[in-house]
């Protein structure tokens, strides 16, 4: 290389290895904001944030229709009640019917 003045060839070359080594610079903050960004912990907390976030409105919005249609929410916790004790309930029907039915009948009253 020269040492007296530089020619046009080599100042281009070196502005373009400047802004190369600019872009890379840049290239590689951003990476590592990324990689950051996409550490498990990161995730967890990002993951439960937006669950959380959504879970409000779901509940606010379940609320809102439950109170403008209070007898179809009734109807379907009646039969959600229904549905969840099914097996009991048929035990007891079942043992209360049996009950019945094996009852001695009782003679004439004397």
């Amino acid at each position: 290389m020269k040492n007296g003045p530089r020619s046009e060839a080599e100042r281009n070359l070196a502005i373009q290895r400047e802004a190369r080594d600019r872009a890379r610079a840049g290239f590689s903050t951003r990476v590592e904001l990324l990689r950051g960004q996409l550490a498990p912990e990161k995730l967890a907390t990002r993951v439960i944030d937006d669950l959380t976030y959504k879970s409000r409105g779901i509940v606010g919005q379940a609320i809102e229709i439950a109170s403008d249609n209070r007898g179809i929410a009734v109807g379907a916790l009646a039969a959600l009640a229904v549905w969840v004790g099914r097996r009991p309930v048929g035990r007891g029907i079942a043992a209360l019917a049996h009950r019945i039915t094996s009852r001695k009948p009782k003679g004439p009253a004397t």
